[in-house]
C-alpha cells in the first residue's frame, strides 16, 4: 500500500500509552477498545474511540470516568511524508480545538500503525508519554 491508501474507514485494534522513562505500555482504553477512524479522500478526518465496557454515567464521578475513556475529534488533514497532520476543529477535549495533531503512520497490508510524538501527559501526572494506535482497514469510503 502507498500513503494514498490511508483514506477509508479504519477499525481500532488497540490504543496504548508508552511511558518514556520506563518503556511501559499501558492499554489506555482497556484491552479491547472500540472505535473508528475515517479519512476521506477530500482531506477530512473523524475519530472516536472508547473503552469497550463503559456503564452509563449516573453522577459526576462516572461522567468524568467516561470522559477519560473516550477520544473524539475531527478536522481537515494533510499528509507530509509518513505523517498526517490534522487541524482540529472539534474535539472531546477542549485543549485540542484549534491545534495541529501530528501522527506518524505506517501501512502494512490492511493494518495502519500510528505513533504520536512524545509529550507530557495530563493522564499520567505530567510524565512524558506517546501513544501507539493500531487499526485494520474496515472499508473504503
Amino acid at each position: 500500500m502507498t500513503t494514498v491508501d490511508i483514506t477509508g474507514v479504519w477499525r481500532l485494534l488497540f490504543c496504548d500509552t508508552e511511558i518514556k522513562d520506563t518503556g511501559e505500555r499501558i492499554p489506555l482504553l482497556g484491552p479491547d477498545p472500540i472505535g473508528f477512524l475515517m479519512l476521506t479522500p477530500g482531506g477530512r478526518m473523524m475519530v472516536v474511540f472508547t473503552a469497550a465496557e463503559m456503564p452509563t454515567p449516573t453522577d459526576e464521578a462516572s461522567r468524568a470516568d467516561a470522559f477519560r475513556k473516550t477520544v473524539a475529534y475531527s478536522g481537515n488533514y494533510r499528509l507530509e511524508n509518513d505523517r498526517w497532520i490534522t487541524d482540529v476543529e472539534v474535539s472531546w477535549h477542549p485543549a485540542w480545538k484549534g491545534t495541529e495533531q501530528i501522527r506518524k503512520f505506517e501501512i502494512v497490508g490492511k493494518r495502519l500503525s500510528v505513533v504520536m510524538d512524545w509529550t507530557p501527559s495530563i493522564t499520567f501526572d505530567g510524565r512524558v508519554v506517546r501513544s501507539h494506535v493500531g487499526f485494520e482497514k474496515h472499508s473504503e469510503l
